[in-house]
């Protein structure tokens, strides 16, 4: 089963700021018989399907001006630079995944380190598609260790 992140959310802002759009590079697949999400991005699938990322309720003009505008910005990219953007909003995807699921009552574990290659075959991914991160997705079986964290300032500077 995929998931296109943006695909079921109310219209809003996306990332690129093109006003009451959804123009996210980033789907969730859940892959195999663990359900484990897949953070994935896909910015030759965005260009490639421009006029699905905007809006319906646009209207025909508008629809195709802003897929036009989509591929003009993402075009004049290489796909190194598109890859880029695209793995930026995969990571904030992530991070919406991960508060989402914990405000639900899920806990997770965002992983890395995995072999993306053999996760793409698995899932039948685009060659060109690549994997931000797979998320163990479920409810503590135990409670576990408690939170363990730094003091803030160990690692932020605040200047007056």
């Amino acid at each position: 089963t995929r998931w296109s992140w943006g695909s079921k959310r109310r219209a809003a802002n996306s990332a690129w700021i093109v006003g009451n759009t959804v123009a996210d590079p980033v789907h969730l697949a859940f892959g195999g018989k663990t359900g484990v999400p897949i953070v994935r991005r896909d910015m030759e699938d965005v260009l490639a399907h421009a006029e699905e990322t905007v809006h319906p309720g646009m209207g025909a003009e508008q629809i195709a001006l802003r897929a036009e505008g989509m591929r003009q910005n993402f075009g004049n990219m290489s796909v190194e630079q598109r890859a880029h953007w695209g793995n930026g909003q995969a990571n904030i995807a992530l991070g919406f995944l991960l508060l989402a699921a914990h405000g639900t009552g899920y806990d997770t574990s965002p992983m890395l380190g995995f072999m993306p290659d053999m996760v793409k075959e698995l899932l039948k991914l685009p060659a060109h598609a690549e994997v931000a991160a797979i998320v163990a997705l479920g409810r503590a079986a135990e409670e576990g260790f408690p939170h363990h964290r730094h003091a803030i300032e160990r690692f932020v500077r605040f200047d007056n």
